[in-house]
């Protein structure tokens, strides 16, 4: 029996994900729902994002979840203060959004000093998953002009 390639179909892009994990988070006001849903605001605002609402929720004892809808898709973001970990997701389904300049204010605002971008093109006909990883120690800025992350917000080929 030959082994057959693996065939993908192609898809028609409706959308653009950027999966944020977020590490060693030392702002002490990360288990502030107020201050967490206004930093989810501000990286919206930021990336040039209209807001149409937001939802957020604080558990017991600790940890946020909260989503910011925008008229291009929407903002999400989990928390794990006592692991200094946020989990964010940032979807946009066209090409005005910044997501380079979300994740910038958010990372930033939270005080991450580490972090790994994924990005995944979804639409009709299955996704296409474009691994990005980001890693960046100490608290560095995010590189909005990177290589890497252009060819995740579908501005480059992520050569260098």
């Amino acid at each position: 029996m030959a082994i057959q390639p693996l065939r993908l179909d192609p898809i028609t892009v409706l959308g653009k994900q950027l999966v944020i994990e977020l590490f060693d988070c030392v702002d002490t006001r990360f288990d502030d729902i107020q201050w967490i849903e206004e930093s989810m605001l501000e990286a919206a605002r930021q990336a040039n994002a209209t807001i149409i609402t937001s939802a957020f929720h604080k558990f017991s004892p600790i940890g946020i979840s909260g989503v910011v809808v925008i008229a291009e898709s929407h903002l999400a973001i989990h928390t794990w203060p006592e692991y200094g970990y946020a989990a964010v997701d940032v979807f946009t389904c066209g090409d005005v959004l910044d997501g380079a300049q979300a994740v910038r204010v958010l990372s930033e605002r939270l005080g991450s000093q580490r972090h790994l971008i994924s990005s995944m093109d979804r639409g009709l006909g299955g996704h296409r998953l474009g691994l990005l990883s980001r890693s960046l120690a100490g608290n560095a800025p995010v590189d909005g002009d990177s290589p890497t992350l252009r060819w995740a917000l579908g501005q480059g080929t992520g050569v260098a």
